[in-house]
């Protein structure tokens, strides 16, 4: 009964909440040191929102008076997976394509200027079918990371980052291409990463490239004697990074 209430309640308060962010949204325009703290609130609040693709695109149809796509990218890229998530893979394309700035074309490189959304990317494709695609261009934003970010000039991911690019470059690259064609298009590296990113960011996202690689490696070959070898160095790296990232945020 009390479960029924909820779902008869729920989109009287989804109204309640766009009504209350109206009036946020005037004060995010006139009042520019509570920006911040209003961009936070807003994405906590989005938390607590179930994950229907039409509420938030309601929610985030209001927040776009003051802020563009690229003004909220971690909000959109949710958006993004919620779609993905839910079998809506246009909506997911069109919005990413959107942060990307025009819609991809996997037979040309990929913008890398913000990873994450190239990221975000190759799990639609993966999700569209395109698996071996997918797959590299997973492989070369981890690249891109390695020799883009800055990680590897800081004392504590050295030593990892080489291990892993060693690894990657001459043992997990040659044997795949036996196995699978490599896309014409790879990440493009033209333009650095934002200065906002943190290293302690970068890092996360390199344990969650390295984890994929490994959850799709063996997805793509099945549980061959050197695969699960090239699995386990992969979820290696995944777990000395991501340890590594909360030791940072810590």
């Amino acid at each position: 009964m009390a479960s029924e209430s909820y779902q008869r309640a729920y989109n009287t308060m989804v109204t309640v909440q766009i009504l209350a962010e109206l009036e946020e949204v005037i004060q995010y325009n006139v009042v520019r040191e509570r920006r911040d703290d209003i961009k936070l609130m807003w994405w906590e609040r989005l938390k607590g929102c179930v994950n229907r693709i039409e509420d938030w695109q309601k929610i985030l149809q209001t927040r776009s008076i003051v802020l563009s796509r690229n003004d909220d990218v971690r909000t959109y890229l949710k958006f993004a997976s919620l779609c993905r998530k839910n079998g809506r893979l246009k909506l997911s394309k069109k919005t990413l394509s959107s942060l990307i700035g025009s819609e991809p074309d996997i037979a040309k490189p990929l913008p890398a200027s913000y990873p994450q959304v190239t990221y975000a990317f190759t799990k639609h494709l993966w999700s569209e079918g395109e698996r071996a695609t997918a797959f590299w261009f997973v492989l070369f934003v981890s690249f891109y990371l390695l020799k883009y970010s800055g990680l590897m000039l800081t004392n504590t991911t050295l030593n990892t980052c080489r291990q892993l690019k060693h690894f990657v470059k001459n043992t997990l690259m040659p044997q795949l291409s036996l196995n699978m064609s490599v896309p014409p298009g790879m990440v493009s590296a033209d333009s650095g990463v934002e200065v906002e990113q943190t290293v302690a960011e970068l890092r996360k996202l390199l344990a969650r490239c390295c984890l994929r690689l490994g959850e799709w490696q063996e997805s793509l070959e099945g549980l061959k004697e050197n695969v699960i070898n090239q699995v386990l160095r992969l979820v290696y790296s995944y777990i000395h990074n991501y340890l590594n990232y909360k030791l940072e945020r810590s």
